[in-house]
């Protein structure tokens, strides 16, 4: 949304990337990880762009939350988040 606000030209391209957590890797240490990934794979193959790589996830009291996948478990998720704190890396 920024880039469009600036009327700057651009494209979006979704990288082929494992995104599995390392062992004991801690969210943000994973999301950065993947922003970097992404942007590396990206860049291999447009070597001539500035390339912009970006990862999101929400963890819950330091568990990564994953994808509810349907509304009802997007229902279930956010009702098990009551009183506790998430956050958006």
């Amino acid at each position: 949304m920024l880039l469009e606000r600036f009327a700057l030209p651009f494209e979006t391209r979704g990288p082929d990337v494992d995104e599995s957590p390392l062992p004991g890797e801690l969210p943000a240490n994973l999301v950065a990880r993947l922003a970097v990934a992404k942007a590396t794979t990206v860049a291999r193959t447009c070597p001539a762009a500035v390339v912009i790589g970006s990862d999101q996830l929400a963890e819950c009291e330091g568990a990564v939350v994953g994808k509810p996948g349907s509304v009802d478990n997007a229902r279930r998720q956010l009702m098990s988040f009551s009183g506790r704190t998430v956050r958006f890396l």
